[in-house]
């Protein structure tokens, strides 16, 4: 394998990485089926930390990742913190009308 081919297989590897964390982070959040449980269930926790581990991985590959794969990360980074700000802001919403019904 030359060096082109290494470079290419780290990209692929890279963005497969990238790809996993955001279905991992989708299925926590109850925005992509799991294919180990019927049911949807929110891990906001969860994905919360899988945003954190994504979010870690830009700061620690700044400078050495293309452009094409900056872009790349940074819009799962924005996808990923877009849902997870919906969730949790449904979140917050439902507690506040369980709260007001029990007062």
């Amino acid at each position: 394998m030359n060096s082109e081919d290494n470079l290419e297989r780290g990209k692929t590897l890279f963005e497969s990485l990238i790809y996993t964390l955001n279905m991992t982070a989708m299925q926590q959040l109850a925005v992509a089926d799991n294919p180990l449980h019927t049911r949807k269930n929110k891990d906001l926790v969860g994905a919360n930390e899988t945003y954190e581990v994504l979010v870690a991985l830009k700061e620690k590959t700044n400078g050495n990742l293309s452009e094409e794969e900056t872009r790349f990360l940074d819009r799962i980074i924005n996808n990923v913190a877009k849902h997870l700000k919906e969730a949790i802001d449904i979140n917050i919403e439902t507690t506040e009308v369980k709260l007001e019904d029990k007062t």
